[in-house]
């Protein structure tokens, strides 16, 4: 019985059937739970049979109680698979929706790019293509910016003339987005101050964007403070000579 685990043992100059168990460790089992202690008490009494049913009737009763438990924990991981199951539903249908959010942030952000670029535009710019207001002024501050949509605001600015300011502080832009923001900065460009404070650029992208001006052909002197603040000091204007030190500059700070 128990799977080769136990066998009768017959002591016929006692009068007795024991159980013994084919290995140490459920010969050890047997007499914890003094099974063979049982068997020789009932078998020298007078109630063996009672004795025998009623044993019987608790080995039954401890069986149907593990099926039992068998049944309610097979219930449990079934609960808990269709849980699992709609969770990951849920978090589908919640990255779906959080796509479509973003891709609508970015949208928005895009239009108002252009619209501050093409009110620039608007107010008239001088024979180099430069605003003669001094340029339009993007404001996005505490806005959950994030280094993807830096890419997409840098793409927009690369190489335009109409936009004097950008602040995208208290974002969360990292040096991946320093990075491309340093792009523009090393080309044609009217920014004079990027205002990146209290965003998540380490010192490799307060490099970035301090080689990326001193690459530039309008800035004379590049100083990078203590703080991450980075001043750029040089002409203006891109037409304007490379001798010589000019009194204009930009700046950023991170």
């Amino acid at each position: 019985g128990g799977r080769g685990r136990f066998y009768m043992e017959a002591k016929p100059t006692l009068g007795l059937v024991l159980l013994k168990g084919k290995k140490t460790i459920h010969r050890s089992w047997l007499e914890r739970h003094e099974v063979n202690a049982f068997l020789k008490r009932a078998q020298k009494s007078n109630r063996f049979r009672e004795m025998s049913v009623e044993r019987l009737g608790q080995v039954y009763g401890l069986l149907m109680v593990e099926e039992e438990e068998k049944e309610r924990l097979i219930g449990e991981v079934r609960h808990r698979d269709d849980q699992i199951e709609h969770l990951s539903r849920k978090n589908a249908y919640l990255q779906d929706k959080l796509g479509s959010e973003e891709d609508a942030k970015r949208r928005t952000l895009l239009r108002y790019v252009n619209a501050v670029k093409a009110a620039a535009v608007a107010s008239g710019t001088d024979p180099q293509g430069f605003p003669t207001d001094g340029g339009g002024v993007i404001q996005l501050p505490e806005s959950g910016i994030t280094d993807e949509e830096v890419h997409a605001i840098a793409a927009l600015l690369r190489g335009q003339t109409t936009i004097a300011e950008l602040n995208l502080r208290g974002n969360l832009i990292t040096d991946e987005g320093a990075r491309a923001l340093s792009a523009v900065l090393g080309g044609r460009t009217a920014l004079r101050t990027i205002d990146l404070r209290a965003n998540r650029i380490g010192k490799q992208g307060v490099r970035a964007v301090a080689e990326a001006l001193e690459r530039s052909e309008r800035v004379r002197h590049v100083y990078v403070h203590a703080g991450g603040k980075v001043e750029a000091l040089g002409a203006g204007r891109w037409a304007a000579p490379r001798a010589g030190d000019g009194n204009e500059g930009g700046s950023g700070e991170g």
